[in-house]
C-alpha cells in the first residue's frame, strides 16, 4: 500500500509543477501589454479550459519529461488556436512562456 502511495506522489508532484507552469505562462501572456480588456477577459476564460485539458493529459501521463511536456504544450495550444482566434494570435508567446516555465521548475527541483 505504501509503494502505491509513493508512486502516486511521484506522479502528482510533476503534475502540480506543470500545472503551475501552465498558469504562470498564461499569466505572462495576460499581463503582457494587451490589445484590450476584452482580450484579457477572453484569455482568462480560455486559460481555465487549457488548465483543465492539461490536468487531464498530465494525469494520464506515466512519465513527464521536457520532451513530453513540450509535445503536450504544442498540441494543446495548437488545438485551442484552431478554436479561438485570440489564442492563435498569442500562440507563439504562450508556447515559449510555457516551455520556459518547465525549464524553471526543473531547476527548482
Amino acid at each position: 500500500m505504501k509503494n502505491n502511495s509513493l508512486s502516486k506522489n511521484k506522479v502528482l508532484l510533476p503534475v502540480g509543477i506543470l500545472i503551475g507552469a501552465l498558469l504562470g505562462g498564461v499569466a505572462g501572456v495576460l499581463l503582457a501589454p494587451a490589445s484590450g480588456k476584452e482580450n484579457r477577459k477572453k484569455l482568462k476564460e480560455i486559460t481555465l479550459k487549457l488548465k483543465a485539458e492539461l490536468e487531464k493529459r498530465l494525469g494520464e501521463a506515466k512519465e513527464i519529461t521536457e520532451e513530453s511536456y513540450t509535445k503536450m504544450v504544442n498540441t494543446i495550444v495548437d488545438e485551442y488556436s484552431k478554436k479561438e482566434p485570440i489564442i492563435k494570435e498569442q500562440a507563439g508567446k504562450l508556447k515559449e512562456a510555457l516551455k520556459g516555465r518547465f525549464k524553471l521548475s526543473s531547476k527548482e527541483d
